[in-house]
Formats: C-alpha cells, sequence, structure tokens
C-alpha cells in the first residue's frame, strides 16, 4: 500500500488547525502550558506533538464544516450576490465522481480537479469553522478580563474576521461550483440544480 503526502489537502486541515489550536489555548491554560514547556523543552518530538494536534483539529473543523457550510451551497443566494448572474451563487446539487465511467486520463483531470477547485473549497470553509471558534474563545477571554479595552479588541476583531469570513465563504461558493461542474462534465451528464433550500 502506498501512502503518498498530498499538500493541498495537508493544507486544508493544517492551517485551519493552527487557527483553532491558537483559540483553544486563549481559553484553556493548562494546554497552552503544556505546549509552551513542550516547545521550550529539549525533546525532539514537540514540533511532531504540535503538528499532530493541528492536523487532527483541522480534520475536525471540516466535519463541522461539512455539516453547516456544505449544505448551503445547496441553496439560492443570487439575490444576495453583487453579480446575481453568477452560476456560483446560484444552488450548486452535489456530484459525485462515476468512477465506472472514467478513463485513465479523466481521473488524471479529476485529480487536478481535486488539488485546484476541491481543496480549496475544503481549507475556505475550514478556516471559516476555525475563524467562528476563534470568534468564542475571544469572546470567553473577554468575559474573563472584564476589560473595556479587550471589548473594543473583541469587536474590531469581530469585524475585520467576519469580513475575511464573507470573503472565504464567496472562494468556496466559487471553488465549490467548479469542482461540482468539473465532476459532472466528467460524468458527462449536465450539472443539477439543486431543489430546495
Amino acid at each position: 500500500m502506498n501512502i503518498g503526502f498530498d499538500f493541498f489537502l495537508f493544507i486544508a486541515f493544517f492551517i485551519p488547525g493552527v487557527f483553532l489550536l491558537y483559540a483553544i489555548t486563549m481559553v484553556y491554560t493548562p494546554l497552552k502550558n503544556f505546549l509552551a514547556n513542550e516547545i521550550n523543552g529539549k525533546e525532539n518530538y514537540k514540533w511532531l506533538l504540535a503538528l499532530s494536534l493541528c492536523i487532527l483539529l483541522g480534520m475536525m473543523s471540516s466535519i463541522f464544516r461539512n455539516m453547516i457550510i456544505d449544505p448551503s451551497f445547496r441553496s439560492d443566494y443570487s439575490s444576495l450576490s453583487l453579480l446575481p448572474q453568477s452560476p456560483h451563487w446560484k444552488a450548486t446539487a452535489r456530484v459525485e465522481p462515476d468512477y465506472s465511467r472514467l478513463t485513465k486520463d479523466d481521473l488524471e483531470v479529476l485529480q487536478e480537479l481535486k488539488n485546484e477547485e476541491k481543496r480549496p473549497y475544503q481549507f475556505y470553509g475550514n478556516t471559516i469553522i476555525a475563524i467562528l471558534c476563534f470568534i468564542v474563545c475571544f469572546l470567553v477571554v473577554c468575559i474573563k478580563a472584564k476589560s473595556r479595552q479587550k471589548w473594543w479588541q473583541f469587536t474590531v476583531a469581530v469585524i475585520i474576521l467576519l469580513v475575511f469570513s464573507w470573503i472565504l465563504y464567496t472562494g468556496s461558493r466559487f471553488s465549490h461550483h467548479n469542482y461540482m461542474n468539473g465532476v459532472s462534465r466528467l460524468n458527462e451528464k449536465p450539472l443539477k440544480v439543486a431543489t430546495g433550500g
């Protein structure tokens, strides 16, 4: 069995996992102290522990992305878009590759499609979940601190992070639509429009 390294999949999980790990250490001091001691210590496995935690947390964020963000792709938001004629804002049904119909060349195209479209929408969605968790953890820190300055920091951070999340969600919809459209073409079927909200 050949287990290869998929850089795109690694990025889709690792970077959101870094945000999540940082958010958790904001509210859970024992983990923060444990990681700080390990990172400052002489053990050779210190980086492996942090790396593993980041990937694990990123994979967990992917579960929540699949439950929260991915279903929204089946809803039509063209009325909220600055480009309502764009197909990316219309409802897009989920399409799975029909491997029985794919040739060797099609499989190579599918892998390229995954790297260029599927992994980005996974990364964007996972990062949105991580940002939402960060906001919740920052809120907990502000409640504990009872400081007016912390609340101003929280307000500014939330505004910036929500704008950033909207940009990520836009990118996620574009990449998701392009991936589903590409898979549909590989399956030689027209892209289905999702029904219902």
